[in-house]
């Protein structure tokens, strides 16, 4: 699991504040007028380091293929990561017209090949989610969401988060910096989940079962290695409902559509849900089958 802060000109570059960090997200533009100035210097103190770069856009209202081309001209330098700040009240959209800005604004930062992530906090995800249709949110689904939510607990949320749009990154505090937690490996390659198998099939069940709560058997087991602390338990918990979570959204997507499509031609769509859901379960199943590292061996 990697921590990062996110900077702007707020922030005068210093290596100091990437002391443990493994990434940090730079502000580039805001609308088509703003580029950050220190965003140069952000990007060669962050690569000296060794740490994991990004850059992002503060949206603005207007016109989202131009404010792409605007970021996309004025990045720090050769970043791994984009995202497309949203967060602007006064942008004059709807929440709709902010769905259909992210998508064009992501299609066209996507073209680079380079991983694109959407920033908003809980309640604007959520908004987001229930403002955009069913083709949307399969599209949203493909965008990896990080989320602001103050808890200071990473990868844990205050409330309920758009469960069919997985979220890849959690700003959990901005005191005094934005501190951020990675929750996927797609984003960063690699398997950062030092846990066995039962502890995998461990917190599956919780997250399936709604607790959201680890079995005493894993609690128990982890305090007893301190280089697994309570976060990782968090960053798993979030990872699995995410990845079960954009499976059941496209699960409802299907259905819908066969509700559609057949009418009233007797086709049981609660059936047919039902069964792709097991088999999403399965599927998923299978992931945590392949989680072979195991606890007792540190």
């Amino acid at each position: 699991m990697a921590f990062g802060i996110d900077v702007s000109s707020y922030q005068a570059p210093d290596g100091a504040l990437l002391d443990g960090m493994g990434f940090c997200i730079i502000k580039a533009t805001e609308g088509t007028g703003y580029v950050n100035p220190n965003r140069a210097q952000w990007y060669k103190v962050a690569r000296d380091r060794g740490v994991t770069t990004g850059a992002y856009h503060f949206m603005r209202g207007g016109d989202p293929a131009q404010q792409a081309d605007y970021f996309l001209a004025n990045l720090p330098g050769d970043v791994d990561w984009l995202a497309l700040d949203v967060e602007d009240a006064g942008d004059g959209l709807s929440w709709a017209g902010r769905v259909g800005f992210i998508l064009a604004w992501t299609d066209r930062a996507k073209a680079t090949g380079k991983p694109t992530l959407v920033y908003a906090s809980r309640s604007w995800a959520n908004a987001l989610w229930g403002a955009a249709s069913s083709d949307e949110r399969a599209r949203l689904a493909q965008l990896p969401l990080w989320v602001a939510d103050y808890t200071r607990r990473p990868g844990e949320y205050s409330g309920p988060w758009p469960g069919g749009w997985p979220i890849a990154m959690h700003q959990y505090t901005s005191a005094p910096i934005d501190k951020n937690v990675l929750l996927t490996d797609d984003l960063q390659g690699g398997d950062d989940m030092p846990l066995s198998t039962d502890d995998l099939r461990n917190i599956a069940t919780a997250v399936w079962g709604g607790g959201g709560a680890a079995s005493p058997m894993y609690t128990d087991r982890l305090d007893g290695h301190q280089e697994y602390p309570e976060t990782a338990l968090f960053s798993l918990q979030a990872r699995l409902g995410a990845r079960f979570g954009e499976l059941s959204g496209k699960i409802d997507g299907l259905a819908e559509a066969l509700k559609q499509v057949q009418g009233g031609n007797g086709v049981d769509t609660d059936a047919v849900k039902a069964a792709a859901t097991e088999g999403a379960k399965a599927g998923v199943q299978a992931i945590i089958e392949k989680a072979t590292i195991n606890l007792e061996a540190k």
